[in-house]
């Protein structure tokens, strides 16, 4: 699903989990990167060509490959990703701020019922999570907004501590 509104661009997508497609993709990114440097080494770049010309395109694509691929141990997960992209010059709408361990971090809200109501369909409960207490909050919540077609499962990943 891709619309447009105004300024701003929304995108929704699978992820990826296919490591050595990944790895491809990266590979390809390089060598075209290799190219371009040998292209653009016979030039005299200035420093907006050079940014241009080179680096915007690799971090783009970075970028891209960072987005929609995520390691192959999460596959069970059929992770579908919402994207907001919004013009240079306009900060985004209602940005809000949690506390993490030491940290703030920013995120915003997306009423995805409003747009998509019965898209949720399973809740995996990840393997650091205290099982009991994470499987009633999730039941509390999905009863508190009266959603009740949603298979709650269990994460079998394994967790481990470095």
């Amino acid at each position: 699903m891709n619309n447009k509104t105004s300024d701003q661009e929304n995108a929704t997508f699978p992820v990826t989990y296919d490591d050595s497609y990944l790895f491809k993709r990266h590979q390809e990114l390089v060598e075209r990167l290799f190219l371009k440097i040998h292209w653009y080494s016979v030039k005299v770049l200035d420093k907006d060509a050079f940014f241009n010309k080179l680096l915007f395109p690799i971090i783009v694509h970075s970028l891209y490959l960072t987005l929609h691929f995520k390691h192959e141990a999460y596959k069970n997960e059929q992770e579908y990703r919402f994207l907001q992209t919004f013009p240079l010059d306009a900060f985004p709408p209602e940005v809000k701020s949690r506390s993490r361990n030491y940290s703030l971090v920013e995120y915003r809200e997306f009423d995805w019922r409003s747009v998509a109501a019965r898209a949720l369909k399973k809740i995996w409960i990840g393997t650091a999570a205290d099982k009991p207490k994470a499987f009633q909050l999730v039941r509390n919540c999905l009863e508190a907004f009266n959603i009740n077609s949603v298979e709650l499962l269990e994460s079998k990943i394994p967790y481990r501590v470095l």
